[in-house]
């Protein structure tokens, strides 16, 4: 996009342009999350094409069919459900002592019906994370304490823990307790009751409560990714997820993974269906994965994951015979 194309669609929400003709200088005095916020809005009426959404009331008693949106299928939904045997939840943490004590207990509250273990990927945390987590095994929580060398990253912290489940079925929660526990059954009966060709229930936030910093870049990627990938997904940045292990295990990895599984799903010739979430405030310590740092990074990935999209779009029908 050419200097002039730039300041016409930052002025065409009926902000003044920039005063310079450099770039730069003329962005000096427009707060980056305005510049984002707009940008974002733009891309909604310059690509977005809203996917065809079916809505359904598949969970009684939750956010009923204003919650749920189930992306259209080539498959049959009629088929049987299944049903989990156990679930395993990764969560990805690092330096979060102070958070993970209350949240392997509201874990533990709310799948205490089901078969399950609780997988922390210590992610090269250099704080009382191993002291916590002996102590939580010691109090009888079904923790597994799995740990980073040095810091590798969300995605990597979540392959690892995908690749040691013991599930059917692996449920994704960030470690630092904004993402409220109490949707995990939901995220996981939804799964079930979608169908086998289903293979991804994934979390919508309705109420951030990240910056305004934070969430103005947020909206932009999201924004830029649906309209580039078309993978019908409001929020790929939500922490909530819940996949049949197999499956995220056979999806090519890379850094920056876990804001693609809807797309590399559905790459699969798979289902994803999508269920909203409310977060939660941080209760204790700062975020430890910046916005900025992998902007550039992440521009690479999303016109990588575009031409893996591109470079798998014949899918056999396969017989055994």
């Amino acid at each position: 996009m050419t200097v002039p194309d730039l300041r016409a669609v930052l002025a065409s929400d009926g902000a003044p342009p920039p005063p310079s003709r450099d770039l730069r200088r003329g962005l000096d005095h427009v707060p980056r999350a305005a510049v984002l916020r707009r940008l974002a809005r733009r891309l909604d009426s310059l690509f977005m094409r809203p996917a065809k959404l079916v809505s359904s009331n598949l969970l009684p008693g939750g956010l009923g069919s204003q919650g749920i949106e189930i992306l259209p299928r080539s498959v049959d939904d009629a088929l049987p459900p299944v049903r989990f045997a156990l679930i395993s939840v990764v969560v990805p943490a690092r330096n979060e002592a102070a958070n993970l004590p209350i949240l392997v207990e509201e874990i533990t509250t709310a799948l205490g019906a089901r078969d399950h273990e609780i997988i922390i990927v210590d992610d090269g945390s250099s704080d009382d994370t191993p002291a916590v987590l002996v102590a939580l095994r010691a109090s009888g929580f079904a923790v597994r304490h799995v740990r980073h060398d040095h810091a590798c990253g969300q995605s990597r912290a979540i392959r690892t823990g995908a690749l040691l489940a013991r599930g059917d079925v692996v449920a994704t929660i960030d470690g630092d307790g904004q993402n409220d526990p109490r949707f995990l059954p939901q995220l996981i009966n939804l799964l079930e009751v979608s169908g086998r060709q289903t293979a991804l229930a994934a979390g919508q936030r309705l109420r951030r409560t990240d910056t305004p910093m934070k969430q103005a870049a947020s909206t932009f990627a999201n924004r830029l990714r649906s309209a580039m990938l078309r993978d019908g997904t409001r929020d790929t940045g939500c922490g909530l997820k819940a996949i049949p292990t197999q499956v995220l295990k056979t999806l090519p990895y890379f850094e920056g993974w876990h804001r693609y599984l809807p797309a590399l799903v559905l790459r699969e010739g798979l289902g994803v269906v999508h269920l909203d979430v409310v977060d939660r405030n941080r209760r204790f310590g700062q975020s430890n994965y910046g916005i900025f740092d992998r902007a550039l990074v992440g521009a690479v990935d999303l016109w990588g994951v575009w031409w893996l999209l591109r470079r798998g779009r014949r899918r056999p029908s396969v017989t055994e015979l």
